[in-house]
């Protein structure tokens, strides 16, 4: 197993065990990340691109550009999995007598841990007392007991067209960068650089974690960068770099996710959401999943996460550094010697140019396998 298999298993393992909330122990946030962390300070990663003038820009000007997924050719981008029988099942598990045996206990005291166990946890506990400290003086308890269906009726319509307002939210809230570990793949080459005759950019970038960056120019970075959570870093968006997680089935991550859904249901209720009980490995926890039909692009993703309505869609940013271009076998002149041209531009740490390769396919090779020739 490759070092990049080992890893992915580590964030594999880490999103689907975790919830990390600006209420979190720092303790345990801190371990949380560090799972989410590369062991190295930093990665070269290879970006496969098409020759046009926005591809020529990123590249002479050491860009890369975030994208909105829906602009993604597969049709499962950044899209929740909902388990309908857990959802609807949530609804139901509870009578009218258990409602209110709830409410009534809310209304005297903490639950127990055996009352929250056999609710389905704390979310749903903290649901009954908010609705039992908003709507005790209105007389709510009684409404509830006698149009218990009809209110649960309805609240399961409202919770459903709610949630199918939060899957569309998250993927407007996720703009996506894609990368791969190879440079030399035949079947990359033919879908991401036009059959050959495009080129593929090397990166080099740090391992960061939340690093807040500017949505215009990508200047600003964060004190507390792998750290914090805070409220402006939520609204401003945060960054990461992450392997993508090959499956075969969609990860079901509906129980930890119920608390973005209980939230909602306190705003249709009139209620204040808590932000502290946000997961922020939401969004990742639907952008770092896809089937393992495209297991042979060995992607990874830099995804800036709760974007705000200002962020458009498709926002360039200054990260990392170019360390080579490779050139298509089929490229042509004209966008050779712009390539070429451009690239004088980069410099390596050393203050030589940027090595400049060209792709080769042979008929001497017994594999299915594309060479590398260093032209410049």
């Amino acid at each position: 197993m490759s070092s990049y298999d080992a890893y992915r298993d580590q964030v594999n393992d880490c999103l689907r065990n975790n919830r990390l909330t600006m209420s979190t122990p720092a303790e345990e946030r801190t371990s949380i990340i560090s799972k989410l962390r590369y062991p190295e300070t930093s990665i070269e990663l290879y970006q496969y691109r098409r020759c046009n003038e926005f591809s020529f820009n990123d590249f002479l000007q050491n860009k890369i550009t975030l994208v909105h997924p829906k602009y993604f050719n597969d049709c499962f981008e950044v899209m929740p999995y909902i388990n309908l029988e857990k959802f609807v099942g949530a609804f139901r598990q509870f009578d009218r007598e258990t409602a209110k045996k709830y409410v009534e206990i809310a209304n005297t005291r903490d639950f127990t841990p055996e009352e929250i166990k056999g609710m389905g946890g704390d979310n749903i506990a903290y649901f009954f007392k908010a609705f039992s400290n908003k709507f005790k003086e209105n007389n709510a308890e009684k409404i509830l007991y006698e149009r218990y269906k009809e209110i649960q009726h309805s609240g399961m319509m409202q919770m459903a067209s709610l949630l199918n307002q939060i899957c569309h939210s998250m993927q407007d809230g996720t703009r996506i960068a894609c990368f791969s570990e190879c440079y030399d793949s035949p079947i990359m080459w033919g879908h991401y650089a036009d059959s050959g005759k495009g080129f593929c950019v090397r990166h080099s970038f740090p391992v960061m974690l939340n690093m807040t960056l500017c949505p215009v120019d990508g200047n600003g970075k964060c004190e507390q960068s792998g750290s914090c959570i805070k409220e402006n870093c939520i609204k401003s968006g945060n960054n990461w770099l992450l392997p993508v997680v090959y499956s075969s089935e969609r990860p079901d991550f509906m129980e930890n996710w119920s608390e973005q859904l209980i939230q909602a249901a306190f705003m249709l209720m009139g209620l204040d959401a808590d932000l502290a009980n946000y997961d922020i490995l939401s969004p990742l926890k639907f952008s770092c999943y896809k089937s393992s039909d495209w297991a042979y692009e060995h992607e990874w993703r830099w995804i800036r996460t709760l974007c705000s309505e200002e962020i458009p869609d498709f926002s360039s940013i200054s990260v990392g550094k170019i360390r080579g271009l490779y050139l298509g076998e089929h490229i042509s002149r004209e966008h050779e010697n712009i390539l070429r041209e451009y690239a004088s531009k980069h410099k390596l740490p050393d203050g030589t140019n940027i090595p400049i390769y060209k792709m080769k396919s042979s008929f001497c090779i017994h594999q299915y396998k594309l060479l590398s020739e260093r032209i410049l």
